[in-house]
């Protein structure tokens, strides 16, 4: 016995599908990975230390539902007072107060990266 399905197409069907509590639980899945990548592959100054203004605690996730469905974006530095970690993140690196040059490590590049390959 053959099972029958009915498929209608209508010019609406992918906003639904977007908007979809399955798509959230996907999108927030993804990009709580990409956070945790992006934490992973931070550069970091001391490693007995936890400062309050290292990269990887300046983090986060947001997902929300805009026009054409829900999107998920890791916002770096909420905090005002912490400025640095996107200056890891140049091409060209960036020159410390003593004036000493660093290089940038694109270490977010390197997480998108990662994501895109798995």
């Amino acid at each position: 016995m053959a099972a029958r399905a009915r498929v209608e197409l209508n010019t609406t069907w992918e906003r639904e599908l977007l908007r979809s509590p399955g798509v959230r639980n996907a999108v927030t899945l993804h990009t709580e990975t990409i956070k945790t990548v992006a934490q992973g592959l931070a550069p970091r100054g001391s490693t007995t230390k936890n400062n309050w203004n290292a990269i990887r605690n300046n983090l986060a996730t947001a997902v929300a539902m805009d026009a054409t469905g829900w999107r998920g974006n890791v916002v770096i530095e909420e905090n005002h007072r912490v400025f640095h970690s996107l200056w890891h993140d140049l091409d060209g690196g960036w020159r410390d107060r003593k004036g000493g040059r660093h290089r940038g490590t694109r270490f977010l590049k390197r997480a998108l990266e990662r994501a895109r390959d798995e």
